[in-house]
């Protein structure tokens, strides 16, 4: 069982702009996260080739498939309790371990009961 200030409050990572880069925040939204994601590009392309187009579309993902979905775009996470807590560190593509454990336990949290027939 999570505790409450280990889940996670929102996500945020950058996002390449013809201005630069820019952060985005994505907050959690029952336990899922509201991200556009593209047809051409399922978690491949960095962060830097995100756009948004008519072939894009919304869809609420867990927290374990937004980080993989942005991993190149530096995530942070945001905690309950008001910490922030980077996903990679120094540009690896190996997830530091609190992160992932925090990760999962906020996808544990809210994950739908078993069905029982």
């Amino acid at each position: 069982m999570a505790l409450k200030e280990n889940l996670i409050r929102s996500v945020s990572f950058l996002v390449g702009t013809s201005d630069g880069e820019e952060r985005v925040l994505v907050k959690c939204k029952g336990g899922r996260f509201e991200h556009t994601v593209s047809w051409y590009t399922p978690n491949t392309l960095p962060a830097a080739h995100y756009r948004v187009s008519r072939y894009n579309n919304t869809r609420f993902l867990s927290a374990k498939e937004l980080i993989e979905s942005v991993k190149h775009g530096d995530p942070v996470l945001e905690l309950m309790d008001g910490s922030k807590l980077r996903v990679f560190l120094g540009g690896s593509e190996q997830m530091l371990v609190m992160a992932a454990c925090i990760i999962d336990s906020h996808d544990a949290f809210f994950a739908p009961p078993p069905t029982v027939w």
